[in-house]
């Protein structure tokens, strides 16, 4: 869905674009006029071969300049590419149009008065003047771009938003029926009924752990973006469940650096895989399924469970794992990975950093 919507907006994005040429032939014929005048003197009008061949000389250098200050435009916006990112932007692209202005006016002047081309002659005046003129008509052009370009963003991360917040109520029926389905409650509620009569003060936890599970589903499933360190509390009351149905038969292994706990990542993601690995895995006591969550050299989070696949078939629709990947394209972030080897299956899931614009989704 993200690649359908930046399609869009390539043009805009990393190439000129029918207003850009528009913009530059409507403003430069004027500015070559003086230019050259003011250059040259009356050499510029003294016959009309010279006239034209000045004209074009310097037309040619003018759409030299303009062409080169669209890449580099092109580079600070791969550079700067977000919404909040656009006063960084706007500066540093304005920044580098002046400094390659003056380099290319040093130029083209030097070669000139070096060559005492049609009698030019250096003139300090002449040159602040001319150098002046020509940045002040970039600066206009380049915030006239600028605000273009911003104002497409906008529209891509609203038309973002919109196509996230339809994915997210498609896949919330999917999510009652995968993730808070009355199959769970019901094992739950058997667990804890064997557990009263057993172990009250495990049963009095468990109905916490119970409680903190639920109370977590029914809260997260409306946010788009919850921190990492919500996540593994969540999969810590989640993982106890388990453990209380399961016994040594399943082991949940978290060790993820507090450095990166206040990263974000969509919702009940972690409860998804946890349950699709148990979902597909067999879980014995000489056997056990241990599911791993950590992370990478890269700070992404890795989530690996040991392969132990049911010998009879699973019913799997794998709608939660497109939800994932959909929702991480929707939020502008790298896709998701899914290895899988001989022993293991892993997830590798990127981390958001929080950005003002993350914080709105």
């Amino acid at each position: 869905m993200r690649k359908q919507i930046n399609k869009k907006y390539t043009g805009l994005y990393f190439k000129h674009t029918a207003r850009d040429w528009q913009s530059f032939f409507i403003s430069t014929p004027l500015a070559v006029f003086f230019y050259n005048y003011f250059g040259f003197g009356h050499n510029y009008i003294s016959s009309v071969s010279t006239f034209l061949l000045l004209t074009i000389i310097t037309f040619l250098q003018a759409f030299i300049i303009h062409y080169l200050l669209g890449h580099v435009c092109f580079f600070w916006r791969r550079q700067f590419p977000d919404i909040h990112q656009s006063i960084a932007r706007y500066i540093i692209s304005l920044t580098s149009y002046v400094a390659v202005t003056l380099c290319i006016s040093i130029l083209i002047m030097w070669v000139y008065s070096r060559y005492n081309f049609y009698g030019f002659t250096w003139r300090s005046g002449f040159f602040w003047i001319a150098f002046g003129l020509t940045s002040v008509l970039n600066i206009i052009l380049g915030s006239v771009y600028e605000f273009f370009y911003t104002l497409q963003k906008w529209k891509e991360v609203i038309e973002q938003k919109e196509q996230l917040n339809k994915l997210k109520l498609q896949s919330e029926l999917d999510i009652l029926k995968s993730q808070v389905n009355p199959h769970f409650l019901f094992i739950s509620l058997n667990s804890l009924s064997s557990l009263i009569g057993e172990n009250p003060q495990h049963a009095e936890l468990f109905v916490d752990e119970l409680s903190r599970v639920y109370r977590y589903l029914l809260r997260n499933n409306e946010e788009v973006l919850t921190s990492l360190k919500n996540e593994l509390n969540f999969i810590r009351s989640y993982a106890h469940l388990l453990k209380t149905r399961y016994g040594s038969s399943i082991e949940v292994l978290i060790d993820v650096p507090k450095s990166v706990t206040e990263h974000l990542v969509p919702p009940l993601t972690l409860q998804l895989l946890v349950e699709n690995a148990v979902k597909h895995n067999t879980a014995l006591k000489n056997k056990p399924l241990t599911i791993e969550i950590n992370t990478d050299a890269n700070e992404r989070l890795v989530i690996k469970n040991n392969l132990q696949k049911k010998t009879t078939r699973v019913d799997s629709s794998k709608i939660g794992l497109k939800n994932i990947q959909d929702k991480y394209l929707l939020l502008n972030q790298q896709q998701i990975r899914i290895d899988e080897t001989v022993t293991h299956f892993i997830i590798t899931l990127p981390l958001i950093h929080k950005t003002p614009l993350a914080e709105t989704m």
